[in-house]
């Protein structure tokens, strides 16, 4: 890959992968454009990495909270820090279990010849879906409201985010809107629930790497893991502001317009 590849592909893994727009529909149709080669196991490992670290380190408080609630639940003891962990734990379960009993066919499935219009499509249909429940749903709750029994909801409305386009960020974001919280609150626990779902993908591909003896560490690795975290980092930040202010209105639209460019540009 050369220098211009890893810094677009970083750039946008960076940007979209906490908005609800879909990173991976994006690396798609950026490569569609362009006519670049599959980046690698080792560039999606990168990426993964950078971002992760950038949504520990933002929000760090809840990382500590969710290691306090876990060594609670090992001790048996009922805390609020264990009910937290605990909603992050159910919640992240079903895409584990999903994505890895399917890992191949959902490899596969980024690879068919008419990925774009079913990105396309889930963009309009998805994005739609996320500015309705945005505007029809009230005010009421925080991410310390829920319980686990939120937590298997939210865990099988991320399990959908395995659809190509259908954005993981986006249908969490969805989720919690639909359970009443906040904008800046739906935001936020799409972030706390993606960074065990990241992790696990990263330890997936991770695994695939050292079972295919390839090589890791080099320049383009690390460079990748820099800059998808400084872009993801600067992109959590400004969206938590914005939606102190702003609806999901923004992100819904340009989904849906994304979608019917892809149908005009690509069909």
């Amino acid at each position: 890959m050369t220098d211009l590849q890893i810094l677009t592909l970083s750039l946008i893994q960076g940007i979209t992968e906490f908005l609800p727009v879909s990173s991976s529909a994006h690396l798609i149709i950026t490569s569609k454009l362009f006519g670049w080669s599959d980046q690698g196991l080792a560039m999606d490992v990168a990426v993964h990495c950078g971002t992760l670290l950038a949504v520990i380190l933002y929000f760090w408080d809840y990382v500590k909270k969710g290691i306090n609630g876990g060594i609670d639940i090992v001790q048996k003891k009922k805390t609020e820090d264990a009910s937290f962990a605990m909603l992050i734990i159910v919640a992240t379960i079903p895409i584990v279990i999903i994505g890895f009993l399917l890992k191949d066919s959902i490899s596969g499935s980024f690879r068919q010849e008419n990925i774009v219009s079913v990105i396309a499509f889930t963009s309009i249909i998805f994005g739609a879906l996320l500015w309705l429940v945005d505007y029809a749903t009230p005010t009421f709750s925080k991410v310390e409201n829920l319980d686990y029994k939120h937590g298997m909801f939210l865990g099988c409305m991320q399990v959908i985010a395995l659809i190509p386009g259908v954005s993981r960020s986006g249908i969490c974001m969805t989720a919690g809107r639909l359970l009443g919280m906040e904008r800046p609150e739906s935001a936020k626990l799409s972030m706390l629930m993606g960074m065990p779902t990241l992790f696990a993908a990263s330890v997936l591909i991770g695994f695939d790497i050292y079972t295919a003896e390839s090589t890791f560490f080099h320049y383009g690795v690390m460079l990748a893991v820099v800059i998808s975290f400084l872009f993801a980092y600067i992109t959590i930040g400004t969206m938590m502001k914005l939606l102190e202010h702003f609806s999901m209105a923004v992100f819904a639209s340009y989904r849906i317009l994304l979608g019917i460019i892809l149908l005009i540009y690509f069909t």
